[in-house]
Formats: C-alpha cells, structure tokens, sequence
C-alpha cells in the first residue's frame, strides 16, 4: 500500500506583533517578575497593570486561566522581554492594538489567516492503482491425452490491481495535516489552511507522487562456475561483481524495471515436449505428452528506502539433464477366434430321443510386447527471499549443478 506521510509547517511568532504608526511605550517598561507557579488569570493581572492599558484575552487564553507559570527573573526584564518569552514557553501571541493589548494563542493566530482551498488530488495521481505482473510458473507440467489439443501453459499470472490509498484514509491524513475538517468530492480535497500549509501539503503530495513513480531497474546474471571455483556469496561490493561476471560460463542475463512497490518480473527459456507415459486403449497406444517450460525467470517487488532497497525475489531456474530410458509393457492378451469345431451328443428323454450338437472354438495365446520410450530429466532451483540490499552491493547465491555451481547475481542499475 502506498502511505502518504503529510506535515504541516508551524508558525511560529516569537516577537510582539506592532503594526504600523502604533505606539506602545509601556513595551519598554521595566519590572522583575516572580511567578512561582501562578495562574495564567494572575499574570495577566500583574501584566495588566503594569502597562497601565487593557489586556484581551480569547477564549482560549481564557481557558487556561489556571493553568501555573514559572519565572523567577534575577534582574528586572523589559515587558516586551516578558511577553516574548510567554509566547515561546506557552504558545502566546501578543498583539498591540490602540488603547489596549490582546492577548491569544497561536492557534487563534493560524486559525485567522486560514482561507478554504481547493486542491485537485487528480494531479498527484493519489489512490492510482499499479498493476502488478507476476512470474510465469518454470518447469511446469502440463498433461495432454492424445498428444494433441490447446492448453493454458501458464495457467493465468496477468497484471492485477495492486492495493493503493483508499479515498477516507487520504481524507483524514489531510485533515490531521491542516488540524481541520477536510471535505473530498469528486477527487478534490476542500481543507482550511495557511499560505503555508498550503503549501506543506502540496509538496509532500509531490513528494508521493514522485515516491509513488520513481523506477528502479536491475540486472540479473547466471552462469555455471567450476565445483572448486572460489565465488563470494550475499551481499558483494558492486566493484567486485564484474570480475565474477566474466567467470561465467553459459551466462545468462534477465533486465528488470518497476516502479515503486511494484511486482515486475522477467524470463528467458524454452519448452520441451516428451512422452511421459503411454497407456492402451481399445488396443492402441494412448500416450501421456508433458511439456515442461525451462530457463530462468525471477520476479521482484522492491520498494527503496534512504540506503538500502527493499527487495522481495522470487526466482526459479530450471535445466533440462540427461534423458531416462523408460520400459512400458503392455499387457498379455489373447487373439480372437482361430479354429471351431463341432461334436454331437445323444440321450434319451421322457418324450423320446434327442440329438444335439456342441461347438466348441480356441483362441492363440499372445505374450506382452515391449515398447520403450525417452524421459526428459530436469534439475530445478526456486529459492524465494526477502532482503535489505544496501546501496552500492550486489546479491550473489550459488547452488550445487552437475555443471558445476550455478551462480545467481543480482545488481540494481542506477
């Protein structure tokens, strides 16, 4: 599944705010300030008098009218000194208006300078569905009576829908970035937001979007090495695979690319065609034809991180060996009709004599023949794993093959 992660940026106001052709003197005022956990209500009190002019507070200064402030200043501190650590230390914002001062929280601040805005999700294709292509099936076994007829040799294994962002996650992942209600219509998100969650939200949808289509492409290598050929296994500076490369004999080369998250995959081979069995029927020979596919192919999904790339292979390399002679007997029988031949019998009833004649046939006997057929062989590797491969470094395995080692390598292309 594709995750958005969407921040928002913080304001963040740290000074009075003082717009223009006002006049605040009492900013300069100076007292030493010793609140020892006292509430918020008793600050704002002592504030108040002190700058000799009305503080307003919002209703959500207000409510945290309990809530304790700590500073014990050693030395008498400036009100504006004050007031710019009340807004660091309690998410304050001070604002100087005429005749008086206001008072309000940094979220009355962002919530003022929010306005609705319309953003097309169209546009960073979010929630788009990749399709996924998966392995043809190696060495597979298809039986067909008659030596004829069509058949699926893959059995399926087309691209399906691979799981994207569902529309209500999407939802509330923008409303918790602009810490409002969102609205979603027809692929356009309405959210309540600053100039610059704005623009926050848009990029780390850009930044999706370019996570969501950014292409990783490998190359794959096989060969057979000899048995007492030293060869490095695991994960291989990517320096050293080109020497272990040219070692190869019968090599082989697969060339993959996917976007992120995506299973893609790759083959090469061929198709061998044998008599796996031969059964009688109404005394002919019926055989059993199988077609096996053989080559290698692999098939990878990988999703790449910071310093490695996930990677989930399936692999599978099947070589034809040498053929088995198989003896198939067929069983004994016995011919049809070859010679008749009659008798008569005599003997009396109640009613008198009756005379009846008896036929009497033999048949050859024949012995089983003897017919032998050539079965095909196959040596197979199928290791399937899921592995962290770091920047820079190829993956090696090796299996015992009566060529010698087959050699497996995989590098990831920049």
């Amino acid at each position: 599944m594709r995750t958005l992660i969407l921040l928002c940026l913080t304001i963040s106001i740290s000074a009075v705010e003082i717009p223009p052709d006002t006049n605040a003197p009492y900013l300069d005022e100076e007292f030493r300030p010793s609140w020892n956990l006292t509430s918020m209500a008793d600050v704002m009190s002592e504030l108040e008098q002190i700058v000799e002019v009305p503080i307003r507070q919002s209703v959500r200064v207000t409510q945290q009218a309990e809530k304790g402030v700590l500073f014990r200043a050693e030395s008498r501190q400036k009100v504006r000194t004050v007031l710019e650590w009340l807004e660091r230390t309690h998410g304050l914002h001070f604002v100087v208006e005429p005749l008086r001062l206001k008072v309000e929280t940094k979220s009355d601040v962002r919530d003022r300078r929010r306005r609705l805005v319309d953003i097309n999700l169209s546009e960073f294709a979010a929630w788009t569905n990749v399709l996924d292509f998966y392995q043809r099936s190696m060495g597979f076994d298809q039986n067909l009576r008659g030596g004829g007829g069509g058949f699926d040799l893959f059995g399926g294994g087309g691209g399906s829908d691979r799981e994207s962002v569902a529309p209500e996650d999407l939802l509330e992942r923008l409303s918790q970035a602009g810490e409002a209600n969102a609205d979603l219509r027809a692929g356009r998100a309405y959210l309540w937001l600053t100039p610059e969650e704005e623009h926050e939200v848009r990029q780390a949808l850009q930044r999706e979007f370019k996570n969501a289509t950014r292409q990783i492409s490998w190359r794959i290598h096989t060969g057979y090495v000899p048995p007492d050929e030293p060869i490095p296994t695991g994960l291989i500076e990517q320096a050293e695979v080109t020497e272990i490369i040219e070692k190869l004999q019968g090599l082989r080369r697969l060339q993959m690319a996917g976007l992120q998250g995506q299973a893609v995959s790759a083959m090469t081979g061929g198709q061998l065609q044998d008599v796996n069995d031969v059964d009688i029927a109404s005394k002919n020979f019926d055989p059993t034809v199988t077609v096996r596919q053989h080559g290698i192919s692999c098939q990878i999904r990988a999703i790449k991180g910071h310093t490695s790339t996930y990677s989930a292979i399936r692999f599978s390399w099947v070589d034809p060996m040498a053929s088995n002679d198989i003896e198939i007997v067929k069983p004994a029988g016995w011919t049809d009709a070859t010679s008749t031949s009659s008798s008569s019998l005599e003997w009396k009833d109640s009613k008198g004599d009756l005379e009846t004649e008896v036929t009497t046939t033999s048949s050859k006997f024949i012995p089983a023949p003897k017919t032998v057929i050539s079965q095909q062989t196959f040596w197979e590797w199928q290791p399937s794993l899921e592995v962290f491969i770091p920047f820079g470094q190829a993956l090696i395995m090796v299996s015992e093959h009566e060529n010698g080692l087959a050699v497996f390598i995989l590098e990831e292309v920049e």
